[in-house]
């Protein structure tokens, strides 16, 4: 049988005309029938002829060829199936019924309460982390303890852990706010160190993707600890039970290893907040579960507010200096107030000294100055009025009544832009946010109503919520965003979601 193939020849070199001139360029139907000419006579330079006794040896290498182009083709598929899948953000739907409160799609609830980069250490090796020997291992009170903090019955803590919908009904908040917490709350879980404190200042080494920003002015390890660990703590998460047990575990951990010998918190320049804030996060843990490894710790912080207290009442930056300023004042008395609610011993001429330091800064306008009589920040309206209702005032008491008509004129916002004024502590702040909900709250009625709307337009609107790290946050707003960075923002607005059930106006006096 007779076998054909190909076979190819260099094709010699076009000879150059015989009259020596340039071949003059090829036009249009000439180049085009030039080129078809060429195609038949060349390939890639060699001439093409027949030659017979091939055939087999094409098939091969015809076969050859189509199987190694499906081989990489192949390759090439399984490749792609094998890419890695890119991050899908996973909703949270929330279902508020009066007797059910629903989470779906929870990652932090499957993945048992962990922050998805750090593990924390569990009861068994603590020890071997680094952790203070003994504390938060007590089981004692697990037998008798019901839902996430366990809240002693009638405690001004229960509205936390039992009843917290019929409270968040009552009080203005929906699955909008809540949807809006738990995203805060899983903001901070991400965002704690391997230590388990929070900076304000590096918390971006805890981001998988671009980095978040809104840095704090300084560090303040245990003021964020802190701020971080308030609002896990209104939402009824303590270290027993909860998605977030671990991050509230490895937070009072850390800062109980903060604490100072004579109770103390924090060595920078601001550390009479550090102190007060800590000493309100140890108290609110305490009351909360009545750990009695935390009894100390509170009391210990508690002890030394008592000592460090100013012969006007008060407490500012440097612990014992004698100075005195509101906002300081502020949390420290809150700290003092809720220990007391939580058990720990406070003295009462202790709170009489608080009480006498807000008399004092209050003028007969309802103002309450930061360091003397009136003419205080928007945001020290809140914490004057919520400070005097801690310490026994009757929220409809006509004594509140010239404070409380200022907040109803200075109802929270964002702030227009950089150069907004209002951001400096007045009503673009989130601590005028915060206190201005505490105060506003426990009036009640068309007050609390307006306030409460305002109040929702303005955290819910700053909120973050594209696929980015920082989602479920807050950017720094106001002089207090300013110093204290996104941690200490994303802290008090969170705070400020939780006001429904965080103090109930029942037990609060």
């Amino acid at each position: 049988m007779s076998r054909v193939g190909l076979e190819f020849e260099p094709l010699p070199p076009e000879p150059p005309p015989l009259d020596g001139a340039a071949r003059p360029p090829l036009r249009g139907s000439q180049l085009r029938g030039t080129a078809r000419i060429q195609a038949r006579r060349a390939f890639f330079g060699y001439r093409v002829s027949f030659r017979p006794g091939s055939a087999a040896s094409v098939a091969r290498s015809v076969l050859a060829s189509i199987l190694a182009h499906a081989a990489l083709f192949g390759l090439l598929w399984a490749i792609w199936l094998l890419r890695p899948s890119p991050m899908v953000e996973r909703e949270v739907t929330y279902r508020i019924s009066l007797t059910q409160f629903v989470e779906a799609a929870d990652p932090e609830a499957e993945a048992g309460g962990t922050s998805p980069t750090a593990e924390a250490p569990q009861d068994g090796d603590q020890a071997a982390k680094g952790d203070t020997p003994g504390l938060l291992l007590d089981e004692s009170l697990d037998a008798t303890t019901v839902g996430a903090g366990a809240a002693p019955a009638g405690s001004v803590f229960l509205g936390r852990t039992g009843g917290k919908e019929r409270l968040l009904e009552a009080g203005g908040g929906d699955a909008a706010s809540e949807g809006a917490l738990r995203m805060a709350l899983a903001w901070l879980a991400r965002h704690q160190n391997d230590d388990g404190t929070w900076s304000a200042v590096a918390f971006g080494r805890r981001c998988t993707g671009p980095v978040c920003d809104g840095v704090g002015e300084a560090d303040y390890a245990e003021a964020a600890t802190a701020l971080a660990l308030l609002p896990l703590l209104g939402a009824g998460h303590s270290h027993r039970d909860g998605p977030w047990k671990d991050t509230v575990r490895r937070g009072l951990v850390a800062l109980v290893a903060k604490q100072r010998a004579d109770g103390s918190f924090g060595g920078d320049e601001k550390r009479g907040y550090s102190t007060a804030i800590a000493a309100l996060a140890l108290a609110d843990a305490y009351g909360l579960t009545a750990a009695p490894s935390l009894r100390g710790p509170a009391q210990r912080a508690v002890d030394h507010l008592v000592r460090t207290q100013s012969r006007n009442g008060g407490w500012r930056y440097f612990p014992g200096d004698g100075a005195n300023d509101s906002s300081v004042t502020g949390w420290a008395t809150t700290a003092l107030c809720v220990a007391r609610k939580s058990g720990l011993d406070v003295p009462p001429e202790t709170l009489d000294a608080c009480r006498a330091w807000f008399a004092g800064v209050r003028s007969d306008e309802g103002e309450f100055g930061y360091v003397a009589r009136g003419g205080g920040s928007a945001s020290l309206l809140g914490v004057g009025a919520f400070t005097d209702i801690l310490l026994g005032a009757d929220p409809a008491s006509p004594r509140l009544a010239p404070t409380i008509d200022r907040l109803e004129r200075r109802l929270p916002r964002p702030a227009r832009d950089e150069n907004d004024n209002a951001a400096e502590y007045g009503v673009a702040d989130p601590i005028h946010w915060y206190y201005g909900a505490l105060a506003t709250f426990q009036r009640g009625g068309g007050t609390w109503r307006v306030w409460n709307e305002r109040l929702r337009e303005s955290v819910l609107s700053t909120q973050v919520h594209d696929a980015t790290d920082a989602r479920g946050s807050w950017p720094p707003m106001g002089a207090t965003g300013r110093h204290g960075g996104r941690v200490v923002t994303t802290a008090l607005c969170a705070m400020s979601l939780e006001v429904y059930y965080r103090y109930p106006r029942a037990t609060l006096r």
